[in-house]
C-alpha cells in the first residue's frame, strides 16, 4: 500500500506504483497554467487518464518545503529485499524531486535513514543504496523540487531490487567459482558479484571508465588503452590491478585493513595519483572533529485523541464486536484477518478474535450483493471544544478489503451549521485521505456509508479520527534547551526517579502559533499532553543522520500577543504519571522488582514495549510490598527507595529501570578537544564513611476489624451510593465482604485494595433508607521490629571521624541481609564519588544516559571510563552539553 501526504484534490494514488512514469498531458493547476490550449483539466478521478498525485502545499521561492510533503509505502507483512528507489517526476511540465530523506523500516524499527540530492536534475531519478535492505515499509520525505512556489508531482515511485548499471551484463562463472568479464564500451559501470566467489577477473579496453565492485573476496583486473580510470571497491578482502598505458589512475578502496595492489607498466610518462584509503567517519568523530554542524528537528502531534476529553462518538447502529473506542487509538492495520460470521474460511487464513484485538467499529447491517448498505452506516463524532481540521481520514479494514466506497463527510459547527462536505463516489483506497483547506469551529463530524467495497458484509472502520502532525526543521526552530538525567545523585544513590525536561522556541513571524489567530488550524490544538518529538542530526560522509532524543508531552505553551515567537515545555513520560492514579493495589507477598514495577506500567496504561526493565530486578524479591491511593510516578519512587536502580526515559521515550551498579556499551571519549571545562566537585570534600539502612520485620496477624463507621447517610429507593472505606491500618489482606446496617440496602459491588474499599450500595426497596453502619474484616499486616546494618571504612574513621551518609530507610528493605547488601554497597559508591567529573563540552548528539564514555584530562592525569548520568543540552544553531559523568571502574 501506497500514500502520499499531503495530497491535493483530484491525485490518484494507486498510480504511484503501477509502472506508468509519464502523465496523460500537462495538468491544468492553479499554480500551473495557460490558457493556451496546452493544458488540461483533470478529469473526474474515476477515469482512466495518469495523473499521479499533487502535493496540497507549495514549494518556497527556493524550491524547498517548510512540511516536506512524504509517500509512505507499506508491505504489510511481508518483506522485501530493496536495493534502491525510483522517483519520476512530471516531465510533461519539467518539475521533478532535487532532494530528499529516506527511511526504511522493518517490524516497526527503522533500520536506515539519508539525505540525497538529485545532483544531475534527472526527471526519472534512480537512487542505489549499494546493498540490499529487507524491510516492510518505505517512508520518502521530499524537502525540494526543481520550482519555486509550485507543488510536487510524482507520475511513479517504486523499489528496485537489483542494481541500477549503464547496460546488462552477463557473467558466467566456471565449477570453480572463476569468471573473466572484458568490457569496451561502458564509461560507468557497477557490479554486484555473490560474496561466495572466490576470484573475478575483470579486462577493459576504452578511453574513460568508473567501475565499482561490490561484495567480492578477491579481484585481479587488468586495464589498458585508458586515459582516466577511477576503481572502486566495497567490502572486498584483496584487490590486485594491473594497468597499462593510463594517464590518470584513482584507486579508491572503502574498506579498511584489506590490501590493494597496483602493478603499473608504461612506456611513457604517466601521471599517477593514487587516493589513499579514507578514514572512515562515524558520528562520533563527527562529533569531535575541529568544525561541525547540527542540525534540530522537532515533531508535534498536535491531536490526542487518548488525552482527549471532549470526544463524544455516536453511531446509527453498532455490531456487538465493536469497539468504537478504536476508531481514534491511531492503529490503522488489524494483526490478523479476523475470523466473522459473514466472512471467514477454515483454512488457516483466518484468527479468532481476541481481548485485545484491533477490529475497530462494525456495522450491524450486512451490505447486499452490490455492496450496497441500506439503511447508510453513520458514525459522528462530536467535539464539546470545536476545533479547526484540515485533513480528512477514513480507514478500513486492510486484511479483509472492507472500505468504503461510496460515502460522504459532512463538518459542522456547535449550531449545527454544516460547515464542510465531502462526497467521495468510487473510493479505490482502504486508507482514504485527503487534505482539505481549514475549516474552523467544527463541533461535530459525520461520516455516511452507504457502500462498502465486499457484498454480504458489514462495514468495518478502523480509523477516522482527524490528525494534525508538524515537523519543524532548523530554520522554524529558534532554540532547544533539553534536561535529561538518572536522578541519581550522589547524596542519595536510592529512590532515583527522573523528570526530564524540554524547551523550545519557534520562529512565530507567521503567526502560525498565535491562538487567536483565525486563520491558523493550530489555534485550537496549543494544549497540554501532546505528543512532542526532538531529533538532532549531522551529516556523515555526506549523508544526513539523525538521532532521536526523546518523545515529550506538552506541558505549557508561552505565546506573547506581538511576539515573534513562541514557547513550548515539555515533560517525559515519567511526569506524565503525576497525574495519573494507581488505587487499585493489593498486598503482594514475595513478588520480585521487575513484576511490581510492570503491574504499575501497565496499569497506567503502557504497552510492554513502552518500558525496558533490567534482569538485576528479577533478582530482587520483596516479602510484603503495597501502595497507597497515590500516582503511578509516586508508586514508581517508592518502589525505587528500596534499591539501586534509576528510572528515566530513555531517547526513544521509553521508560528505563536500570541498575546503578552497570553502564552500557562504550561509545566514545572525550577528550581536551571535546570539552571546554572539566571540573570534580567531590574531589576536595570528604566522602561519607559511615552508612546505616534500616530494615522493618512485618507480619500478617489474625482477622479482625480494619474498617468500621457509623453514619446516618439516606439513600434515595432504586439508587445506589459508592463509598470510600480506608482502612484503620494499612495494608490489609484476606479482606471480608462489608457488613451494613440499614432497612432494604445491599451490597452490589466491593473493590479490595491493599489501602482499603470501594463499597456500593443500593436501596432496593420503596422508600427512603438510611445506611447507619459499614464494617469490614480482614488481617492487617503490622510492623514488627525494626533493625539496623552499619558499614563504615575502619581507616576513614580514625582519620576524618564519622562522616555520616543519611540514613537509608524504606518500607520495603524488610531483611537484614538486604540491608546489608545495601550498606555495604553504597559506602563503595559513596567513597568513589570523589572521581566524579561535570564537563562544560561541545556535546555529542548520539550518546545517551548511562552510556560508557572515556574521559582523558592530562593536567589532572585522567585516562578513565565513566558513565553518563546528566545532560543538559542547548541547541541555537550549535550544539552544547553540560555533562555529569560518574566514574565505573579503575
Amino acid at each position: 500500500m501506497i500514500n502520499f501526504y499531503p495530497v491535493a484534490r483530484g491525485s490518484k494514488q494507486n498510480q504511484l506504483n503501477n509502472g506508468i512514469t509519464i502523465l496523460s498531458y500537462k495538468w491544468f493547476t492553479l499554480t500551473e497554467n495557460k490558457l493556451d490550449g496546452t493544458y488540461h483539466l483533470i478529469p473526474n478521478p474515476t477515469g482512466t487518464y495518469e495523473v499521479g498525485v499533487f502535493s496540497s502545499c507549495l514549494s518556497d521561492i527556493n524550491g524547498k518545503f517548510s512540511s516536506p510533503p512524504y509517500i509512505i509505502y507499506e508491505t504489510g507483512d511481508i518483506d522485501i529485499d530493496i536495493h534502491g528507489i525510483r522517483i519520476v517526476g512530471d516531465s510533461k511540465r519539467n518539475i521533478y524531486v532535487t532532494s530528499i530523506h529516506l527511511y526504511l523500516y522493518k517490524d516497526g524499527i527503522e533500520i536506515f535513514n539519508n539525505y540525497y540530492s538529485n545532483d544531475q536534475n534527472q526527471i526519472d531519478w534512480h537512487i542505489n543504496f549499494g546493498k540490499f535492505y529487507s524491510v516492510d515499509k518505505i517512508k520518502v520525505e521530499i524537502h525540494s523540487i526543481n520550482k519555486a512556489n509550485n507543488a510536487v508531482v510524482i507520475a511513479e515511485m517504486d523499489y528496485t531490487n537489483e542494481p541500477t548499471s549503464s547496460d546488462t551484463l552477463e557473467i558466467n562463472f566456471s565449477e570453480d567459482g572463476k569468471a573473466s568479464l572484458s568490457i569496451t564500451s561502458e564509461e560507468s559501470v557497477i557490479l554486484q558479484i555473490d560474496e561466495n566467489r572466490d576470484l573475478f577477473n575483470i579486462s577493459m579496453d576504452n578511453e574513460v571508465l568508473n567501475i565499482q565492485l561490490i561484495h567480492t573476496k578477491r579481484v585481479e583486473s587488468t586495464f589498458s588503452k585508458n586515459s582516466g580510470l577511477e576503481v572502486t571497491t566495497n567490502e572486498s578482502s584483496n584487490l590486485k590491478v594491473d594497468i597499462n598505458k593510463t594517464d590518470i589512475i584513482r584507486i579508491n578502496k572503502e574498506v579498511e585493513n584489506d590490501s590493494v595492489d597496483a602493478f603499473i607498466n608504461a612506456s611513457e610518462s604517466i601521471d599517477i595519483q593514487i587516493i589513499e584509503t579514507p578514514v572512515m567517519d562515524n558520528i562520533h568523530t563527527v562529533m569531535n572533529a575541529p568544525t561541525r554542524q547540527v542540525f534540530a528537528k522537532v515533531e508535534v502531534t498536535y491531536t490526542n485523541p487518548q488525552q482527549d476529553n471532549t470526544l463524544e462518538i455516536e453511531t446509527s447502529r453498532m455490531n456487538v464486536l465493536s469497539r468504537k473506542e478504536q476508531l481514534y487509538d491511531g492503529l490503522k492495520k488489524p494483526k490478523y484477518k479476523y475470523f466473522f460470521l459473514f466472512q471467514n474460511k477454515l483454512d488457516g487464513t483466518y484468527h479468532p478474535i481476541g481481548e485485545n484485538s484491533e477490529i475497530g467499529w462494525l456495522d450491524e447491517k450486512l451490505s447486499d450483493e452490490n455492496g450496497i448498505v441500506d439503511p447508510a452506516a453513520e458514525i459522528t463524532f462530536r467535539f464539546k471544544e470545536s476545533r479547526s481540521i484540515v485533513q480528512l481520514e477514513v480507514v478500513g479494514n486492510i486484511q479483509n478489503n472492507n472500505f468504503p466506497v461510496d460515502f460522504s463527510i459532512k463538518l459542522y459547527d456547535d449550531n449545527d451549521n454544516l460547515l464542510y462536505t465531502e462526497n467521495v463516489v468510487g473510493n479505490t483506497d482502504v486508507d482514504w485521505i485527503k487534505d482539505i483547506s481549514p475549516v474552523h469551529d467544527v463541533a461535530k463530524l459525520v461520516l455516511r456509508v452507504t457502500k462498502i467495497s465486499i457484498p454480504h458484509a458489514v462495514c468495518n472502520i478502523l480509523e477516522m479520527y482527524p490528525v494534525i502532525v508538524e515537523t519543524y526543521y532548523s530554520d522554524k526552530i529558534i532554540d532547544i534547551d533539553l534536561l535529561e538525567e538518572t536522578a541519581y545523585e550522589t547524596s542519595m544513590p536510592l529512590g532515583g526517579v527522573s523528570a526530564n525536561e524540554l524547551n523550545i522556541t519557534f520562529n512565530n513571524e507567521d503567526r502560525r502559533f498565535s491562538p487567536n489567530n483565525q486563520q491558523s488550524i493550530l489555534k485550537s490544538y496549543l494544549k497540554k499532553n501532546r505528543k512532542v518529538k526532538v531529533w538532532f542530526g549531522a551529516y556523515v560522509n555526506g549523508n544526513l543522520e539523525w538521532y532521536p532524543w526523546g518523545v515529550y508531552w506538552s506541558d505549557s505553551w508561552d505565546i506573547k500577543r506581538r511576539s515573534m515567537v513562541a514557547k513550548l515545555k515539555a515533560l517525559d513520560l515519567l511526569d506524565l504519571l503525576r497525574k495519573t492514579n494507581y488505587s487499585n493495589s493489593t498486598l503482594k507477598i514475595n513478588k520480585t522488582l521487575t513484576e511490581l514495577a510492570t503491574d504499575i506500567l501497565i496499569d497506567a496504561g503502557l504497552k510492554t514495549g513502552d518500558f525496558v526493565i533490567d534482569s538485576v530486578c528479577d533478582s530482587i524479591i520483596i516479602p510484603y510490598s503495597w501502595f497507597d491511593r497515590q500516582s503511578h510516578r509516586e508508586a514508581l519512587q517508592k518502589l525505587a527507595s528500596c534499591t539501586l536502580v534509576s528510572m528515566y526515559c530513555d531517547h526513544n521515550g521509553r521508560i528505563v529501570i536500570d541498575n546503578i551498579l552497570n553502564a552500557k556499551e562504550y561509545v566514545t571519549e572525550f577528550t581536551e578537544d571535546s570539552y571546554i571545562d572539566v571540573n570534580y566537585p567531590q574531589a576536595y570534600k570528604s566522602s561519607y564513611n559511615y552508612v546505616e539502612v534500616e530494615y522493618i520485620n512485618y507480619a500478617l496477624e489474625e482477622r479482625q476489624e480494619i474498617y468500621n463507621e457509623d453514619m446516618s447517610e439516606i439513600i434515595k429507593p432504586n439508587t445506589s451510593k459508592q463509598f470510600i472505606c480506608r482502612f484503620n491500618n494499612i495494608p490489609c489482606d484476606e479482606i471480608q465482604d462489608p457488613t451494613i446496617d440499614g432497612i432494604n440496602l445491599k451490597v452490589i459491588e466491593t473493590k479490595k485494595y491493599a489501602w482499603g474499599c470501594i463499597v456500593t450500595i443500593k436501596n432496593i426497596g420503596s422508600t427512603d433508607s438510611i445506611l447507619r453502619n459499614i464494617n469490614i474484616q480482614g488481617r492487617p499486616l503490622k510492623e514488627q521490629s525494626r533493625g539496623v546494618v552499619v558499614a563504615k571504612d575502619e581507616n576513614s574513621v580514625l582519620i576524618e571521624g564519622e562522616i555520616r551518609a543519611p540514613k537509608i530507610s524504606s518500607p520495603f528493605i524488610q531483611t537484614r541481609e538486604y540491608a546489608k547488601y545495601l550498606a555495604e554497597t553504597l559506602l563503595r559508591i559513596y567513597s568513589n564519588a570523589k572521581y566524579d567529573a561535570q564537563l562544560n563540552a561541545r556535546g555529542d548528539i548520539a550518546v545517551q544516559l548511562e552510556n560508557q564514555v572515556k574521559l582523558i584530562d592530562s593536567i589532572e592525569g585522567i585516562n578513565d571510563y565513566y558513565k553518563i548520568i546528566r545532560q543538559s543540552v542547548k541547541w541555537d544553531g550549535v550544539f552544547h552539553s553540560d555533562i555529569t559523568l560518574k566514574k565505573v571502574r579503575d
